[in-house]
């Protein structure tokens, strides 16, 4: 008998498939409910929050340039070297900002769905809304703790893992989200 979930082979003696923890003879996922796709948007949010630090690397750097520059424009005297630095900083913000709010847009669409695709899975105990993928983030001081929440509950309710991955893993006790099954 192989697991529905991740294919590996399974014994009858047990309750559950050694490798991923899903329980015998369960489906994949519940038909007739929809799931998204997440690996692509996953792939551009990742890219796009590598972009973002890039350009908030460069942004960061470049009042150091524009000391610089504003101490050659003392020496020479030259005023229009201030407003080019300044130009510079202007110009340098725009695709940040462009980046930053294109990476935000796109994680809140990856856990959406991703949070959406758990309603599927037979078994799964998701504690927030799909609501609150999306609120969770906009929500100010719900959003420091809430999307790391759904993206536990998503890790542990697809993983079928006992424990969810470290990096996130919610703080606090196992109890708080940490395993499956408490």
């Amino acid at each position: 008998m192989r697991c529905q979930s991740c294919g590996d082979a399974t014994s009858p003696e047990n309750n559950d498939c050694p490798r991923c923890h899903t329980p015998l003879g369960q489906p994949a996922v519940t038909p007739g409910l929809p799931t998204y796709r997440v690996r692509g948007i996953g792939l551009a949010a990742s890219l796009a929050v590598g972009v973002t630090a890039v350009f908030y690397l460069v942004v960061a750097l470049s009042p150091l340039v524009g000391m610089v520059l504003a101490r050659q424009a003392r020496a020479d005297d030259d005023r229009d070297l201030l407003l080019g630095a300044l130009i510079v900083q202007g110009v340098l913000a725009i695709p940040m900002a462009v980046a930053y709010v294109t990476a935000g847009v796109l994680v809140i669409i990856w856990t959406w769905r991703a949070r959406k695709n758990t309603d599927a899975f037979p078994g799964a105990l998701p504690t927030l809304g799909a609501g609150w993928a999306i609120a969770g983030w906009l929500v100010p001081f719900a959003n420091l703790a809430v999307p790391a929440r759904v993206v536990a509950n998503v890790a542990r309710d697809s993983l079928w893992r006992r424990f969810t991955p470290g990096p996130v893993s919610p703080p606090g006790p196992p109890e708080a989200g940490g395993t499956i099954g408490a």
